[in-house]
């Protein structure tokens, strides 16, 4: 039996329309991680990638790295709220997101998700902003 239950249908609400769950219950957790937003910065504080989409790979790669500094892996991830700069990047966004969740999340579940578009990140030059909770 999986340590998390999601829930993808509520009455009265819409499901998702990409992958993510409208809420995830966790069974079993002893602990609580609040995952501190990632932008597309490497090691040496570059940014990584110049689109959208390039930027959302980034992203997903620093939240892997900064989960497994205590055993996390993805299947632990509940939530995220990600923040996007523009509006028109979103398709692009959730295009990235999609595949990185194959990648990192093959069968599911999806953490619950929330995205919020913004006016702007601590450089211009990033497009996109994610933090996370995680379970274990």
């Amino acid at each position: 039996m999986s340590d998390l239950t999601t829930f993808s249908q509520a009455d009265g609400v819409s499901s998702p329309i990409a992958p993510y769950s409208l809420m995830v219950r966790s069974n079993n957790a002893r602990s609580i991680y609040h995952i501190a937003g990632q932008c597309a910065v490497d090691a040496s504080g570059a940014v990584m990638g110049a689109t959208i989409e390039e930027q959302t790979a980034a992203v997903f790669d620093n939240l892997t790295k900064v989960l497994a500094v205590d055993g996390l892996k993805w299947s632990n991830v509940v939530k995220l709220t990600c923040y996007v700069v523009n509006r028109g990047d979103i398709r692009g966004f959730n295009a990235a997101r999609e595949k990185a969740f194959t990648e990192l999340l093959p069968n599911g579940p999806y953490p619950a998700n929330s995205l919020i578009i913004v006016s702007g990140l601590v450089w211009p030059e990033l497009l996109l902003e994610i933090e996370g909770v995680a379970v274990a």
